[in-house]
């Protein structure tokens, strides 16, 4: 089972460090983000998933018709009350997908791993041969509203965050083969990330009680690389593939911190030969979309031949206290881009 091709969707017009409701210095400096895009009143979690959606059948020229399944991801609905899955069936049923086949999940900043895990068990390669006609893709989605649960006047959060929404699908025929993608949940004793009320400042400006996303930036900007790191290591060596096999490491998009501390330590690890991406600089940090939305900016530089690890580190299931995510998806990529043969 493979991905075919991934494909991103950001709403609106880039909205740059300077157009925040309160201007705070130095982001690009201390973030890598220049801009991040925001939803209007008519961009929603399930249009955005939508609006991705139709894109990537545009770009597989493939529809509804040709869809087996159907698995959305975001940050910004709880989970605890189905609601995840009830956006996920109202999505299917706008692409002409069976509604019951439709399932959501709310892992927040490891939504994308944790969505193509569930989108693996339900379109396992021994059922292909059961499938009617062309009917052999499952669709990934990953839509989020992040600045909903922004208070712009937190300077942790209100720099970082950005909407959009990312989609891709898996299918025997996937070019790119999917290798292994699982999310866990762990301990977050220091209560690093968490949602919570507070009196915020919305994006127009205004102030309203509402539920905020609140972050311990400091201690997670130094935890979540090693992490990040310690889990590509480790899945490799749990799938028996040395690191000459890795070729990119596409990993949650949460501040350019994180791309830099994987640089240091892919450096005084000796993996030379391995490409972290950074592409935060032009959408900010997009949550359960990161990771997708990066493999679709860089898509056509995916290592041919070579494993790429998609690992995260982040935010609780529902954001709730106490509680973060981790996981990974590796798949050998098909692409365009030999680094074997540009390294010589």
């Amino acid at each position: 089972m493979g991905f075919t091709r991934f494909v991103e969707y950001l709403p609106g017009d880039p909205v740059p460090n300077d157009a925040l409701p309160i201007r705070f210095p130095d982001i690009r400096e201390r973030t890598g983000i220049e801009a991040r895009h925001f939803a209007g009143p008519g961009d929603t979690i399930e249009s955005m998933a939508v609006e991705a959606s139709r894109r990537l059948f545009d770009a597989l020229n493939i529809d509804g018709n040709d869809c087996s399944g159907l698995v959305l991801a975001t940050s910004c609905v709880p989970n605890k009350d189905k609601a995840v899955r009830a956006m996920a069936v109202r999505v299917a049923r706008v692409l002409g997908i069976d509604a019951a086949s439709a399932e959501g999940v709310n892992f927040a900043c490891s939504g994308f791993p944790k969505a193509v895990s569930v989108a693996l068990e339900r379109a396992h390669p021994r059922d292909a041969g059961r499938r009617r006609g062309a009917d052999r893709h499952t669709l990934v989605i990953a839509s989020e509203r992040m600045h909903d649960l922004v208070d712009f006047s937190d300077e942790s959060t209100a720099i970082l965050f950005g909407d959009g929404a990312a989609a891709t699908s898996l299918s025997p025929d996937g070019p790119h083969t999917i290798l292994q993608a699982k999310a866990w949940e762990v301990e977050d004793c220091d209560c690093l990330i968490e949602l919570k009320p507070a009196l915020a400042m919305d994006i127009d400006g205004s102030v309203r009680s509402r539920h905020c996303v609140h972050m311990k930036g400091g201690p997670l900007y130094v935890d979540a690389p090693v992490s990040m790191f310690r889990i590509v290591r480790e899945m490799m060596e749990e799938q028996r593939h040395s690191i000459a096999e890795l070729g990119m490491i596409a990993h949650h998009q949460a501040n350019g911190k994180f791309a830099k501390k994987l640089e240091k330590l892919r450096k005084r690890n000796g993996w030379d030969h391995v490409r972290v991406l950074d592409g935060i600089g032009r959408r900010g940090n997009v949550a359960s979309a990161s990771i997708p939305a990066v493999l679709a900016q860089f898509e056509q530089e995916l290592p041919a031949g070579m494993i790429v690890a998609c690992p995260t580190k982040g935010a609780g299931p529902d954001l709730r206290r106490g509680s973060l995510t981790e996981g990974i998806v590796l798949f050998r990529a098909r692409g365009g881009f030999n680094l074997r043969a540009a390294a010589g």
